[in-house]
């Protein structure tokens, strides 16, 4: 009958190896992930797309907005002012040869009306030749150029502790892209 030959020195180099292995893998996770936890990671952050969002939705913003504004505007304002300057030209008086004399009720109603069919036509006028679209432009520019200049100054330097467990946090830095 043939002898199996003694496997137990083969198994416990392997084991021994395999422990091996771990251990060394253990010590150099380890290692790793101390020095990523003391020097941290750094993150490159592109602010142009951010700004071209707000750049999208303040432009939105004003085009759907100004023109309901202006329309309210071209129908209150007229009779607001109108009503103020007939307010002022009834308390006013008149000298006529040493006399004070109010002014006429009707005089009163027609400088009203004047001034109210004055004031519509140069908000009308106004709010024609205003260019929503290149003023909505304008403003959305400024509104982008100044989200990505203060977040580029607000991020720039920063440096935010993030716990990934209890106990274990790790210093990100984050920094703009210009």
């Amino acid at each position: 009958m043939a002898t199996r030959p003694d496997t137990r020195p083969a198994l416990t180099g392997f084991a021994l190896g395999l422990g091996a292995g771990f251990l060394l893998f253990a010590v150099m996770g380890f290692s790793i992930g101390r020095t990523v936890q003391k020097q941290g990671i750094t993150i490159r952050l592109d602010t142009a797309p951010i700004a071209a969002q707000v750049e999208t939705e303040v432009r939105a913003a004003i085009r759907q907005e100004v023109p309901a504004a202006l329309a309210s505007m071209k129908q209150d304002l007229p009779a607001r002012v109108a009503e103020e300057a007939a307010r002022k030209l009834a308390q006013t008086t008149v000298n006529v040869g040493g006399f004070n004399v109010p002014v006429p009720d009707a005089a009163a109603q027609q400088v009203r009306s004047g001034v109210e069919s004055a004031v519509k036509a140069g908000l009308n006028l106004a709010v024609t030749e205003a260019d929503m679209n290149a003023l909505s432009d304008r403003l959305s520019k400024r509104a982008g150029g100044l989200v990505q200049a203060n977040l580029n100054n607000y991020l720039t330097g920063r440096t935010f502790q993030v716990e990934l467990w209890k106990g274990f946090k790790l210093p990100v830095t984050v920094v703009p892209e210009k």
